[in-house]
């Protein structure tokens, strides 16, 4: 998919600038994003992605009337997009600089798109000191959002260690008939813990000031009868054990999402051992072959363990790390208003 025209590129930029105008906002940053910023764009499949930045008009901000995003698509709400489909996504800075501090993987994507200089339509001057120096405003020291990420993307399909193994594990573990089904789970849940196999997912926990079983995300109290929790867990395998089963026979994954997976955990790599992103990624063709569904399940999954596995490795011994400097990000942005810093609060804020 090539990029796009110089006609295209001036018509965009007059309608996202036309945007910002309707909604009491400026233009300050705008870039083509998605697949044709990472290179994996595939012709007439990939739909053309646009994302930007704005700043709220000073009276907006006194008057409570800034909006954090803007969006504008040619797409359909009862239809995927098409390639020729348009979608542009806009950012208030003050909600872009929320969202480094988080972690958020489409933030940091958007700090260091103009290492992709053919990708960039339009940057104002005023924001080349948030590009300049990215790792002043990520935080990779505290945030762990590539994992969340990455884990979303593959969890539906059963990966390991995720809550559908432990429920798997527990199934089958009630279905020997060691419990009573008549029993309460109170009685019994240091063995359903261990049957379980995994901490993260099963474990013991106080709900409602008694001994109760957290199970994925969801709490159970130990007044609970076993019967009661296998129904609920045939009822999760029921509605996930088909997608994992389709998984494990390479049937209905949705390669997309776990390119996605494997992006994000590739980009952060790539920040730890280098301190910065280059656009387009250089593992392109790699992520190109998993959305054209060249990999199998059982090579998908082993490969995003191996890959969550480095990169929390590295996190933990990188040269290189994002320290989100609050202070520093606020004088910036006041700086993009003519306005300084006053009184030395470092306060994020509120838009």
């Amino acid at each position: 998919m090539s990029l796009p025209s110089l006609a295209e590129r001036e018509a965009l930029l007059t309608q996202a600038q036309q945007l910002c105008n309707d909604n009491g906002a400026e233009l300050v940053f705008l870039t083509l994003f998605g697949a044709d910023l990472y290179g994996t764009a595939q012709a007439d499949k990939s739909d053309r992605d646009w994302r930007g930045l704005f700043l709220p008009l000073p009276e907006t901000l006194v008057l409570g009337q800034m909006v954090r995003t803007l969006h504008l698509t040619t797409g359909q709400t009862d239809r995927c997009n098409l390639a020729e489909d348009l979608d542009l996504d806009l950012w208030s800075v003050q909600y872009w600089l929320k969202l480094l501090s988080a972690g958020d993987i489409g933030a940091l994507d958007l700090i260091f798109a103009p290492s992709h200089p053919e990708a960039v339509i339009y940057i104002d001057s005023r924001l080349s000191p948030f590009f300049d120096q990215p790792l002043r405003l990520l935080d990779t020291i505290h945030s762990r959002t590539y994992a969340d990420y990455s884990l979303k993307q593959a969890a539906k399909y059963g990966i390991k260690g995720s809550r559908l193994a432990v429920c798997r594990a527990l199934q089958r573990y009630l279905q020997t008939g060691h419990l009573p089904p008549q029993t309460r789970l109170e009685g019994h849940l240091e063995a359903l813990v261990e049957a379980g196999g995994d901490l993260k997912f099963c474990r013991l926990a106080e709900v409602q000031n008694r001994p109760g079983l957290y199970l994925g995300g969801k709490l159970f109290p130990g007044g609970l009868k076993i019967t009661e929790l296998r129904a609920w867990l045939e009822k999760e395998m029921l509605r996930y054990g088909n997608r994992a089963a389709e998984a494990e026979a390479n049937r209905g994954l949705d390669v997309k999402a776990l390119s996605h997976a494997i992006r994000a955990l590739s980009q952060v790599r790539e920040i730890f051992e280098t301190g910065r992103l280059v656009f387009p990624l250089k593992n392109r063709a790699e992520i190109t072959a998993i959305k054209e569904g060249c990999l199998t399940w059982a090579e998908l999954s082993p490969l995003i363990l191996e890959r969550l596995a480095e990169v929390d490795r590295l996190k933990t011994t990188a040269i290189f790390q994002g320290r989100h400097e609050t202070a520093w990000a606020n004088r910036l942005l006041l700086a993009c208003y003519g306005l300084a810093l006053s009184g030395g609060t470092e306060a994020s804020p509120r838009f």
